[in-house]
């Protein structure tokens, strides 16, 4: 994928509510990911990629599941938030960043992983902000999230997206 006309990343919101930090510290919800926009500008594609965090604090019942495995003796108790409501919490962090760009492809492979890579750039410049502006644990939720959600997953997610605008034809 060639990407061009390439605008800078802007942090559109940030919001750290230092009074809710010592709250987290006995949990709190968290969410994060890219969002992917596409669209036909005066001819050309153009694609605006966001990246959100959202971190609460309440509004969230820990349930405890109990998992089986083939080991008779072994077992794994799984620990997670629910949240009570939709939008329950106080906002510990809120972060919104976003960026444009035209493009055009260049055959299904080459595209994965120059959209890999371009979020890969994307991704450490949200790193380096929150290691300049955001607190440690941010950062550790963050290395687990990747390890779940990697970004080639969203680079295959943000050619779909191109695909259900009928802006890709590989």
């Amino acid at each position: 994928m060639k990407i061009f006309n390439l605008q800078p990343i802007t942090v559109t919101k940030y919001i750290f509510n230092e009074a809710h930090l010592a709250e987290s510290h006995n949990g709190h919800s968290y969410s994060s990911g890219f969002e992917f926009k596409c669209s036909v500008v005066d001819s050309l594609k153009t694609m605006v990629i966001s990246f959100d965090i959202l971190s609460t604090v309440g509004g969230v019942e820990w349930e405890e599941t109990i998992i089986s495995s083939d080991d008779p003796n072994g077992w794994t108790v799984e620990l997670h938030g629910v949240e009570v409501e939709e939008d329950a919490g106080d906002i510990l962090v809120s972060y919104k960043s976003s960026c444009r760009f035209n493009l055009e492809n260049q055959g299904l492979d080459a595209d994965i992983k120059s959209m890999t890579d371009f979020l890969g750039e994307y991704y450490l410049h949200t790193q380096k902000f929150l290691n300049q502006y955001g607190f440690e644990s941010l950062e550790a939720q963050e290395e687990e999230m990747r390890m779940n959600y990697t970004l080639r997953a969203d680079a295959l997610i943000a050619i779909e997206n191109l695909r259900g605008a009928n802006m890709y034809e590989f």
